[in-house]
């Protein structure tokens, strides 16, 4: 628990860390023109849409348009007289072309037209399209006209910046090796609760980790580091990729809390709600993922609606696990905090009652992130948990199987353990050569019926230090690689040493056992035991006292010396 709450506290250290970074201000800041934004139709020349422009822009508004947009900014006074190469940051729209127009002082004009979908396009960390401004010797840059052909005005986007190259070259550096930390620690993280999901199989592991993965792809794709492995992708695939993998996020959230949230702590109905929500947003992902680009502007409304939807059952099941007492809802709401907090500032970004910049680029990454890493300490506890519970189930099951095979009594092995333990060893390498000694106290039942069944009880405990008990007052002894005559020498020991126990029985008799013996090789153990059965019984007939060899391989014979000697 101290390490993983020790993990948990540089994790929270580390974002905080990373929030602070991406927040800072860089020694030189890009600059954020006023921009307008005109539609005109495709056919539309440069001086028509200069034209059409506004004599004043209050800022970019936000618009749902498919076709031709111009973006028109103004007053750059910050470009006048500039010779270092400069760089603008759009927002990597859904867009076919890109063309770039420079009017300068003196009237002239330049063009520059970029391909967006080209594999060697310029893009910078945080899923903006990079176009590089060439200053030459030429009259200053006064207004630049970027159009953006076959666009997808679906969502408000972030503002334009414009850098010189060395002070973009850093932002692209703080913000690739940010982003690089945001997109590694979800990666660690399902590497790490897949390796615990394939160890202790539960489905609230599997939910999580496909939760995590779509994460993992949203700050994948967000960040741009996709474009390295997959150079090919498009603005509007990535588009896709974006809102797909942000709409799946939150089915596998919506199955996640509902799978992992103690049962008496979430009513049926608020479940059944949550099964609902999950649809729609399947629903959703699966059209952001694949609709034609026709249907965008109605598949983002439905996208949106589905979120706050999704966002809003969340928030339902939270503050009722909270309300009867859930210490997983706490610690899950307290995840899910800043995510929900982010994502609300973006529709308040599109009203206008917040500017640009009070949303960092990458906040909601990083607010994924933040939200990993809490969630793995309830996790990780869930499955420390269910790894006491799993580890206690097995004591419990060894114990029960070694009372199974264990006689009470005298603690050894009984008929069960024996066959299980003779199946073990004699199928393990080594020699086929076996014996058999069936071991049976002489007149037992004549003692427990005149001393009592304690005393005979005691007399079985004392036999038991020497071999093992097999039923009633019968014990048998397994030997591997003994032949017929080492078997008997060791059984003749066995005998004498039972004989000369001490023993309070009065009137006073020595305890004697009479043995069958019989060898032969490991795969004939029912034989062997059959064989050696005979030769006790046939031990018992012979005066007791004695060892008889099995198919007639002699005795020997206590009670017969006993006799010679008298």
């Amino acid at each position: 628990m101290i390490g993983m709450l020790r993990v948990f506290i540089l994790g929270l250290a580390w974002v905080a860390g990373a929030l602070l970074a991406m927040t800072a201000p860089a020694r030189a800041a890009p600059i954020e023109p006023v921009e307008c934004r005109i539609v005109t139709g495709a056919a539309a020349s440069l001086d028509e849409a200069m034209a059409l422009s506004p004599r004043s822009c209050g800022g970019s508004v936000a618009r749902r348009v498919r076709g031709t947009v111009w973006l028109d900014y103004r007053d750059l006074p910050e470009l006048a007289g500039q010779a270092e190469p400069w760089r603008m940051m759009i927002d990597n729209h859904r867009v076919g072309s890109v063309d770039l127009y420079m009017i300068r002082a003196d009237g002239s004009r330049s063009h520059v037209a970029y391909d967006p979908t080209a594999r060697d396009r310029d893009w910078t960390p945080g899923n903006y399209l990079s176009l590089p401004i060439a200053m030459t010797d030429q009259a200053p840059v006064t207004r630049m006209m970027v159009r953006l052909g076959d666009s997808e005005f679906v969502t408000r986007v972030r503002a334009t910046r414009i850098a010189p190259e060395s002070v973009a070259a850093a932002q692209d550096l703080k913000g690739g090796a940010l982003f690089g930390m945001a997109v590694g620690v979800l990666g660690v993280t399902i590497l790490f609760h897949l390796l615990l999901f394939f160890a202790i199989k539960r489905r609230f592991q599997l939910l999580y980790c496909a939760h995590v993965t779509m994460l993992f792809l949203y700050g994948f794709s967000y960040s741009s580091l996709i474009l390295i492995p997959f150079p090919e992708l498009t603005a509007t695939g990535l588009s896709r990729l974006l809102s797909g993998s942000m709409a799946i996020a939150t089915v596998t959230a919506l199955a996640f809390i509902s799978d992992f949230i103690e049962g008496d702590a979430l009513p049926n109905w608020l479940r059944n709600w949550a099964k609902l929500a999950a649809a729609t947003s399947l629903v959703t992902g699966a059209l952001l993922f694949a609709a034609p680009l026709a249907w965008t502007g109605p598949i983002y409304s439905l996208g949106y609606f589905a979120a706050f939807h999704a966002l809003g059952v969340i928030s339902a099941m939270l503050i009722s696990g909270v309300i009867r007492g859930s210490r997983t809802a706490r610690v899950l709401g307290l995840a899910w905090s800043l995510p929900v907090l982010t994502a609300l500032l973006y529709p308040l970004r599109g009203t206008g009652l917040i500017s640009d910049t009070m949303i960092p680029d990458g906040a909601m990454v990083f607010a994924l992130t933040f939200e990993c890493l809490v969630l793995s300490l309830p996790v990780a506890n869930r499955i420390k948990a269910l790894r006491i519970d799993h580890e206690r189930a097995r004591e419990r099951q060894s114990v029960l199987e070694r009372q199974a095979q264990t006689d009470v009594l005298t603690g050894l092995s009984n008929r069960r353990g024996f066959v299980a333990a003779i199946d073990h060893s004699f199928t393990a390498p080594g020699p086929n050569q076996a014996a058999l000694m069936m071991i049976d106290i002489d007149h037992f039942k004549q003692i427990n019926d005149r001393y009592g069944h304690g005393r005979g009880d005691s007399i079985l405990q004392r036999v038991a230090d020497h071999v093992a008990r097999y039923g009633g007052e019968e014990f048998v002894v397994a030997i591997r690689g003994y032949d017929a005559k080492r078997a008997a020498t060791l059984a003749e020991r066995i005998r004498i040493g039972i004989e000369n126990l001490p023993c309070d029985l009065q009137p006073p008799s020595p305890l004697t056992v009479s043995i069958g013996v019989a060898c032969g090789t490991t795969d004939a153990i029912d034989q062997l035991l059959a064989e050696a059965d005979e030769a006790l019984y046939a031990a018992k007939g012979n005066g007791r006292n004695c060892i008889i060899l099995a198919n007639g391989g002699g005795s020997r014979s206590a009670p017969a010396r006993a006799a010679s000697a008298a």
